[in-house]
């Protein structure tokens, strides 16, 4: 039994054609904010900080794919 191919449409990115101006408003704070905080980090912290994000997206990843991998061995993989 084959699985039917997901469509294009189901992998593309979601974009509002009228976002409502309270969430434009807020992401553009967000984005203020976080470059900010950015800006605060030592970068030996914003490295440990990204190496975390990375390792935990690859986690999640793997979860969807339905891989069942610990974030300790990603870790260890890519070393």
């Amino acid at each position: 039994m084959t699985c039917p191919a997901e469509p294009p449409y189901r992998i593309e990115p979601c974009l509002l054609d009228n976002p409502p101006l309270e969430i434009v408003d807020l992401v553009a704070e967000l984005t203020v904010l976080t470059e900010e905080l950015g800006a605060r980090l030592h970068p030996d912290a914003a490295s440990s900080l990204a190496d975390m994000v990375r390792i935990l997206n690859c986690y999640y990843s793997n979860l969807i794919e339905g891989h069942n991998t610990k974030p300790r061995d990603i870790e260890r993989a890519g070393k």
